[in-house]
């Protein structure tokens, strides 16, 4: 079996395993206004700062679900970001843009680093620099999207 067959073997061996279990039956999809308050948010990150500044893969997903989680009050300033990466992604600096989300706490396999200090959250998504592709790509902005 090569590996691409193993790993197919695999997920239909978990997902089997969730449809007996009954677990399979639960998922249901929750109106983003819906959704609980979350006590952290982790977000992914390519690389990070020490300073808390972080960048994902630059398509601004990330930014967008902070951004849409705060404007539906889901979220505020004071919900911790944390964020895991390996060591040498952690860096000395990186540049923010006006919509970039930094983040409280950074994760390694060998360090815990509290971000002290201010740190950026915008309150809501910035429409001027949203591209018309991205909100024609994502349902949830063309329904906010400013007319």
């Amino acid at each position: 079996m090569t590996p691409a067959e193993q790993k197919q073997a695999a997920r239909e061996r978990a997902w089997a395993a969730l449809e007996e279990s009954g677990v399979a039956s639960f998922p249901r999809p929750t109106p983003l206004a819906e959704a609980p308050r979350p006590d952290l948010l982790v977000v992914g990150s390519v690389a990070v700062s020490e300073a808390g500044a972080r960048t994902g893969k630059g398509e601004g997903y990330g930014e967008i679900e902070y951004a849409l989680l705060r404007e539906l009050g889901r979220i505020d300033a004071e919900t911790p970001l944390a964020t895991t990466v390996h060591d040498f992604q952690v860096v000395a600096s990186l540049p923010l843009e006006p919509f970039d989300v930094s983040v409280d706490l950074i994760v390694t396999p060998t360090r815990l680093i509290r971000v002290e200090g201010p740190r950026q959250r915008p309150e809501r998504i910035i429409w001027n620099l949203l591209p018309t592709e991205k909100i024609e790509a994502i349902p949830l902005l063309q329904e906010r999207a400013p007319r």
